[in-house]
């Protein structure tokens, strides 16, 4: 018995000794859980306190415009958050003994070719002049030959009228000159030409050096310089009818940190992308986390449907109720199942006709009307839901013994009941479901009936 009751506290002894490591172990591990949120908020507490300088952003395919306001939207954020945000282009004077460099101007217009004018040019009808012989007029002699007296001899002066006088030809007359005075001559001097003055060589002005470009290298000297151990810079891209936004937080050093990256569909958006980007530097988040339903973008509202607007989904529902009592008899439905699903919340409506299984087939409409919630959100997500329901016709008191309810299409009862189902390829269009009930019916007559049910379904 001694050496029994030894070898039990022996093993007693050592099994304590191998729990007394993993209780340890545990102990540590929730200590260190405990102690993770604090060093995560003393973490950021640390991040909001530090000093960094905000490097302008690169722009590709960006207006100057578009480039200047983000810019100041990025560091107004950075300072909303707690940042202290350095002066660059005084570290920069001070590292370069140059000035900041201005921005890049603002592509030219392309130049638009002028069309030619047209000029209306009224058309004038054309009519040729034909020219016409005129005929010698009789007044004047000219048409009338006198065949009586012959032709002149040559050389005899042709008889003047008797009725012409003759010409007086008046003599000039004489024209007096005025005396002449004589002037005295005018000696002219020569002109005074100027000698040019001798040329000298002048040794032109050499151009001033250029100012450094903004280098990788630049940008840590500088950051050095004014007493930061942190930066920020980043680049806009325009491809197409998106602008890709990036910022990266770097050490003095160079090396990057952290980085965020979004889309923005407009510009509108570029004011929500840096207030997040800036959140999410600051606190060590995602993109995702700092979403919210007041700071969706454009292009994040049409590439997750399901989470910012109601999607619909309409298709068929079967199913199958089990009784569990004699208050009602089993009976198969189908209904029209209309889905509408906003984030993870789902509701639900159902509307059919059920099948009672009985040896006298009978009938009953229903409407069902139920809210869930999905409990994941990837392509297959179980969820939980209740719901309510009226239902109209034959479904209790409907036994092979009792005939009474056989007879009677009047009866109204309500319905509730909870469920569990599992839908599948969620992100896709076509979708289906499947679920589990229990329903407990009320009838007219306070009647009650209860009982599983089984149903699926097809959505698109």
């Amino acid at each position: 018995m001694k050496n029994k009751s030894t070898i039990l506290y022996l093993l007693l002894i050592a099994t304590q000794i191998s729990i007394s490591p993993e209780l340890a172990a545990s102990d540590d591990k929730q200590d260190q859980e405990k102690a993770k949120p604090e060093a995560v908020e003393k973490d950021v507490q640390t991040r909001v306190a530090t000093r960094i300088v905000a490097f302008p952003l690169e722009g590709v395919n960006v207006l100057p415009r578009v480039l200047d306001a983000s810019n100041e939207v990025l560091w107004m954020s950075l300072t909303e958050e707690g940042y202290i945000v350095a002066d660059w282009e005084m570290g920069y004077k001070r590292v370069t003994g140059f000035d900041a460099p201005p921005p890049p101007p603002p592509p030219a217009p392309k130049p638009v070719e002028p069309r030619p004018a047209s000029v209306m040019v009224p058309i004038v009808p054309y009519y040729p002049v034909v020219p016409q012989e005129s005929a010698p007029s009789v007044l004047s002699g000219g048409g009338v030959v006198d065949h009586a007296s012959p032709p002149p001899s040559p050389g005899v002066q042709t008889p003047r009228n008797i009725h012409e006088q003759p010409s007086v030809v008046e003599q000039p007359s004489v024209v007096e000159q005025p005396p002449v005075v004589e002037q005295p001559s005018v000696v002219e001097q020569p002109p005074v030409v100027k000698q040019p003055e001798p040329l000298t060589w002048v040794e032109p002005e050499p151009d001033p050096p250029p100012a450094p470009k903004l280098t990788a290298e630049l940008k840590s000297r500088i950051a050095r310089e004014m007493g930061c151990e942190e930066y920020v810079d980043g680049k806009l891209v325009l491809l197409g009818s998106k602008i890709r936004v990036t910022v990266k937080m770097k050490n003095a050093e160079g090396d990057i940190l952290d980085s965020k990256q979004m889309e923005a569909q407009t510009e509108d958006d570029l004011h929500i992308i840096f207030k997040r980007i800036a959140k999410a530097l600051v606190l060590g988040m995602t993109i995702e986390e700092t979403l919210d339903l007041d700071n969706a973008t454009v292009a994040e509202a049409h590439q997750m449907a399901n989470r910012f607007r109601l999607e619909k989904n309409m298709g068929l529902l079967i199913g199958q109720f089990f009784s569990v009592n004699d208050k009602m008899a089993h009976h198969t439905f189908i209904a029209f199942d209309g889905r509408f699903e906003l984030n993870d919340v789902l509701i639900g409506v159902n509307v059919g006709m059920g099948f009672t299984d009985t040896s006298e087939t009978d009938t009953h409409l229903f409407l069902d009307i139920l809210g869930g919630y999905y409990l994941s959100h990837t392509s297959f997500a179980p969820y939980l839901a209740l719901g309510v329901g009226i239902m109209l016709g034959n479904f209790l008191s409907i036994g092979d013994n009792d005939s009474d309810g056989l007879e009677s299409f009047r009866q109204i009862g309500f319905h509730a009941f909870p469920a569990f189902g599992i839908e599948f390829i969620r992100n896709s269009q076509m979708r289906a479901h499947i679920d589990i009930r229990y329903a407990i019916v009320v009838g007219q007559d306070s009647e009650i009936g209860h009982g599983p049910m089984i149903t699926a379904g097809l959505n698109f």
